[in-house]
């Protein structure tokens, strides 16, 4: 089995190109789901009601217009077309993509180390493209 990093990573979020100087994604996905147990059941049961994701991403601050860009896009509140790509955004490639919102943002300025962003997306709606979902239409190019 072939093993891969995430240094070939793309992100992209409301059309600015987020994935020149990414440290990394952390990607939730989690259902909502009602508990149905009654009467003389002798276990638990549920129905499944809602899915979620929400995305951690950590980026290195850039001083150039790149970097202005980046913090332009990511305040909180801001909603868009959130697309990654694990394995680089090439043709044929597995792609993710749904509206987002950008739900937090910190930025760190150490004296001794690098500036980083850290920002939280919360998926709005449901998948555009899902490679895990299907392999055949959650590929690069993006769908609008």
């Amino acid at each position: 089995m072939a093993h891969y990093s995430g240094k070939k990573l793309y992100l992209e979020f409301d059309g600015v190109a987020l994935s020149a100087d990414h440290r990394g994604l952390d990607v939730s996905r989690a259902v909502k789901t009602d508990d149905t147990t009654a009467g003389a059941d002798e276990a638990e049961s549920h129905i499944v009601l809602t899915t979620s994701a929400s995305f951690d991403l950590t980026l290195l601050d850039d001083d150039e217009a790149g970097g202005d860009a980046i913090r332009a896009a990511l305040i909180e509140g801001a909603q868009g077309l959130f697309v990654f790509g694990p394995k680089g955004n090439a043709a044929g490639k597995p792609c993710y993509s749904c509206q987002a919102t950008v739900t937090s943002v910190s930025i760190s300025y150490p004296y001794d180390k690098s500036v980083e962003i850290k920002a939280t997306l919360t998926r709005n709606g449901d998948w555009i493209q899902n490679y895990d979902v299907d392999p055949l239409t959650g590929v690069f190019p993006v769908s609008p």
